[in-house]
């Protein structure tokens, strides 16, 4: 370790240290920011970290919302059909209906001659 002089100028006390050597205070200093570079180095790393896991995360979302859509439409497609089917449906009942009153109809009148 080096030698600190001091000496007071207007009330502050000025330290000299020999030019390779430092004081204890100054090595304490220097490892405290060594220390924060290795956190803020750390952080910095860690932070790269969670870009890379949130573009995976968008890039993950973005398909889901394509699959969803995909979905939607799918979904779109089948409720036409199935409309469709049920218009279909509906038809054939109402011809079912025709049909059987067109048969009581014509059973009425064959037994109104019958019986006139």
């Amino acid at each position: 370790m080096g030698i600190a002089t001091g000496r007071q100028i207007r009330g502050t006390t000025v330290v000299k240290q020999s030019k390779n050597k430092l004081s204890p205070a100054s090595e304490q200093q220097r490892q405290l920011l060594q220390g924060k570079t290795q956190s803020v180095t750390q952080m910095k790393q860690q932070l790269r970290q969670m870009r890379k896991h949130t573009d995976a995360w968008e890039a993950q979302l973005k398909q889901f919302e394509k699959e969803l859509q995909s979905t939607g439409d799918d979904a779109q497609l089948a409720n036409v059909d199935l409309q469709g089917l049920l218009q279909k449906q509906q038809q054939t009942l109402q011809m079912l209906s025709n049909i059987s009153k067109f048969t009581h109809d014509t059973a009425m009148a064959v037994i109104r001659k019958i019986g006139g």
